[in-house]
């Protein structure tokens, strides 16, 4: 009788233990923009610079969590850095992280540049925009 008292309070234990770690376990956010948003497509900002024009920043979010990067710091000589490589959600599935370092908050038709501690820079200032058909059409008209 001691042994089964001592089986079911055994039983009873990893029976609450487990039902405590499953609550625990992290469930996706089915509306994060990991799921929610179409953040694939390419995105352009430019951001202040100290010794330069500005850079201009295009970003490409491509399938398979891949990514194409320029930087392009204007002025009086150009330069352009390039990175291509992969990037990874952040468990929240609102921020992605390049494997160059960087970090983005993906938001609709935005991206919003982030710092070390993946905490917001400026939002006015570095913010990718979503480069569309928006975008697109005024330029066509401009060169007629």
């Amino acid at each position: 009788m001691k042994q089964i008292t001592f089986f079911l309070q055994k039983s009873l234990f990893f029976t609450v233990a487990l039902f405590f770690l499953a609550g625990c376990s992290y469930k996706p956010d089915i509306y994060s923009a990991k799921f929610a948003l179409d953040y694939e497509g390419t995105y352009v900002g430019t951001f202040p610079c100290n010794s330069c024009d500005g850079i201009r920043e295009i970003l490409k979010i491509l399938p398979q969590q891949t990514y194409e990067k320029k930087r392009i710091c204007l002025g009086e000589s150009i330069n352009v850095y390039e990175s291509k490589g992969f990037f990874s959600w952040h468990p929240s599935g609102n921020i992605i992280w390049l494997d160059d370092g960087s970090s983005y908050f993906v938001s609709e038709n935005h991206l919003f540049v982030l710092d070390g501690d993946d905490r917001f820079i400026d939002k006015e200032l570095y913010r990718l925009d979503k480069f569309g058909i928006a975008y697109i059409l005024p330029q066509i008209e401009k060169v007629d």
